[in-house]
């Protein structure tokens, strides 16, 4: 049986290299995914995105699903952010992790523009305002091949909304984990493989691939280093590095730099039996203009 599940593990881990590399290589991809670039949770933004190996909260379906395995709690939460330009981000989710299955998910990520002026010649004022609504929805599955290796997938559901159109589509992420040890483990994620958008006014667009390299180290208890490699199919990339420090057991402190970025933020844990409420805040500064965005989430851990 053992032999049997490295022979499987080996077999799968080839795959997802061979899509991970070649899998829309030669398709020209018209779209980014927005989230791609803002990040899920406060604990996230907070640490700058350095967050493929690290993924070990209610946030894993977005970040890196194979890391959902390793969980043996159930983690559900929500987070809300604002940014500058009138926009605001949401998520929600839950990941349930079971004993001989592999650990599964439903998330859902709300990304929203208000008041954006519609002209329809060159005039101070605008004809009319109107909203810009993005929401995605998550299907998430991980499951563990060897004590230290570890794939996932996650599904996703995207209905656009904009002045008088609206869009659906499909898309699909893939990762691993790969944990040698408690204190080290190393993340890969390629992003919306195969994701693509059909608006109602008869335009089709295909999303970007975006792939994630992370390494994340736990070099003392207290004490969290991370980094991230985020690269597109169409060749633009960025380097983040991040680090954590709990204090007290309960206080935890974070800070990220990378791409000209600053990020920082602050987490509170409360325990009570068996139950563990997870408050995080997060400031950066923003990637499209010189605003500056916060994120606040909560999660529950038991």
């Amino acid at each position: 049986m053992n032999c049997a599940r490295k022979f499987v593990g080996l077999v799968s881990v080839f795959i997802l290299i061979v899509l991970l590399t070649f899998v829309q290589r030669s398709a020209a991809g018209s779209r980014q995914d927005q989230l791609a670039h803002f990040g899920i949770g406060a604990r996230a933004l907070a640490l700058n995105s350095a967050y493929t190996a690290v993924a070990n909260d209610y946030t894993a379906p977005f970040w890196n699903p194979s890391a959902m395995d390793f969980f043996s709690t159930t983690k559900l939460g929500g987070m809300w952010t604002h940014m500058s330009l009138n926009r605001t981000l949401t998520y929600a989710g839950v990941i349930v992790p079971t004993h001989r299955w592999g650990a599964f998910a439903v998330a859902w990520a709300g990304l929203g523009v208000k008041e954006i002026e519609a002209r329809t010649n060159n005039t101070r004022e605008p004809d009319r305002l109107f909203n810009y609504n993005e929401n995605t929805f998550y299907l998430s599955y991980a499951y563990r091949l060897l004590p230290f290796l570890s794939i996932g997938i996650t599904g996703k559901f995207f209905n656009f909304q904009t002045l008088d159109a609206t869009a659906n589509g499909t898309g699909v992420d893939v990762g691993l984990l790969f944990a040698p040890s408690r204190k080290v483990r190393f993340g890969l994620v390629a992003q919306d493989l195969r994701s693509e958008l059909k608006w109602s006014s008869a335009t089709h667009e295909k999303f970007i691939p975006n792939y994630r390299l992370g390494l994340a180290i736990e070099p003392f208890s207290n004490l969290l280093v991370a980094t991230d490699y985020h690269r597109t199919n169409e060749g633009a990339s960025r380097l983040s590095f991040a680090s954590e420090i709990i204090a007290l057991n309960v206080l935890k402190i974070r800070c990220g730099i990378g791409e000209s970025r600053f990020t920082a933020g602050l987490g509170v844990t409360f325990q009570a039996k068996g139950l563990f409420l997870n408050l995080n805040y997060a400031i950066a500064t923003d990637h499209f203009d010189l605003g500056v965005s916060d994120g606040f989430d909560m999660s529950l851990v038991f």
